[in-house]
């Protein structure tokens, strides 16, 4: 009994030995691979990442930039991987600038440029000290480019650059090339250069004074105005837009066509409500428009008229029409004179419109009287 007891006490020992000894190489086995587990993880976490940053670091020393940059952008957030890959592309722009390489220098600018990072400021300033070389190598779209893109508002980037298009602008204005100075001219902000606008207003004063020169040379003849106009293409410039009389000169040139068709009459009307006072100015001396190839005539029998050529007709009283060999004749201001090519001119007749040219009052200066004549009911065409 005692036996039995002893072998089952004993077999019950054995058993628990048994349970445990697997508990205990369970554990066992457990802790060594937590321990394998930790080193490898130590590996991955700290030895490889190390190892590759140290690397890259190496590369970086040696000056393979392009190589330190693909290997700490890899590394992501670790240490300051970040940092150096801006470290990198800063060299690498400074020394593309310093090869002129001005392309590669601006991708590296763009990939740099962080609110307030200091590669950024950095990079801001190579480029500022390189736009300011080259504004004296006189590289004027180059600097201009920097001025108003990447160097915006970077120091006095902005004045510099309003500066450059004056000078731009001046240049084309002492080449006579006065659109396309105006065309410069109108992009620069004049709250930074103010003396910009009195540049613009010589400029169109200029520009429309040679139009008038040009209106004069190519439709005036020994004095007089020619009954069909040519208009200067500058007249249709943007530079005098709004200008002086410009749109006027403009609605007359689309108007003119009216003055020797044969219904001018009908639309002669149109032609003053356009123009008002326009055809009126001594400024312009339109008058002569107004009688060529139309006679004027009164009651009694007086009348006058002019020629396509200038030349007067008339039956007016003391008035001589023979005896002015080599004489030439204008009107200006609504006077007619003659005179002779070295320009001594004398006053013949003047004139004086109502009810869009219907009636003619003309005084001639050889009676010393007035006449009130009315338009012919069948006018001279050509």
């Amino acid at each position: 009994m005692t036996r039995k007891i002893f072998f089952k006490i004993a077999k019950k020992h054995f058993k628990n030995l048994v349970h445990f000894k697997r508990i205990l190489i369970s554990a066992y086995t457990v802790v060594t691979v937590s321990l394998v587990s930790l080193i490898v993880l130590s590996t991955i976490l700290f030895l490889i990442p190390l190892n590759k940053y140290r690397y890259n670091v190496l590369l970086m020393d040696s000056g393979d930039l392009n190589s330190a940059v693909v290997g700490f952008s890899m590394l992501g957030q670790y240490k300051d991987s970040k940092h150096l890959v801006l470290e990198c592309y800063l060299e690498l722009g400074l020394s593309a600038l310093k090869n002129k390489d001005l392309d590669t220098a601006l991708s590296c600018y763009r990939l740099i440029c962080e609110p307030f990072s200091v590669q950024s400021e950095y990079m801001s300033f190579a480029l500022y000290e390189y736009a300011v070389e080259m504004t004296g190598t006189r590289d004027y779209p180059i600097a201009l480019s920097l001025f108003e893109n990447e160097l915006r508002g970077y120091s006095d980037s902005d004045y510099l650059a309003q500066n450059i298009r004056f000078g731009l602008g001046m240049t084309e204005l002492s080449r006579d090339n006065y659109e396309k100075a105006y065309a410069v001219f109108i992009t620069i902000d004049q709250s930074i250069l103010p003396e910009v606008t009195t540049v613009i207003e010589q400029c169109k004063e200029i520009f429309y004074s040679l139009q008038i020169d040009e209106f004069d040379s190519l439709n005036r003849f020994d004095g007089i105005l020619s009954p069909r106009i040519i208009m200067p293409e500058g007249f249709f410039s943007p530079l005098l837009d709004n200008y002086r009389d410009t749109e006027k000169y403009r609605i007359y040139s689309n108007l003119q066509g009216a003055w020797l068709t044969r219904n001018r009459e009908e639309n002669i009307s149109l032609i003053y409500d356009e123009l008002g006072d326009f055809l009126e100015s001594k400024d312009h001396g339109f008058s002569m428009q107004r009688l060529y190839r139309r006679r004027y005539v009164s009651s009694s029998g007086r009348y006058f008229s002019i020629d396509k050529d200038g030349s007067a007709q008339t039956n007016l009283p003391r008035y001589r029409l023979g005896g002015y060999l080599g004489l030439y004749s204008k009107i200006e201001n609504g006077v007619y004179y003659i005179g002779s090519d070295e320009a001594r001119w004398t006053k013949q007749f003047s004139f004086s419109f109502s009810d869009y040219d219907k009636t003619l009052v003309i005084y001639c200066y050889s009676a010393g009287y007035s006449y009130t004549l009315s338009l012919d009911d069948s006018p001279i065409y050509e």
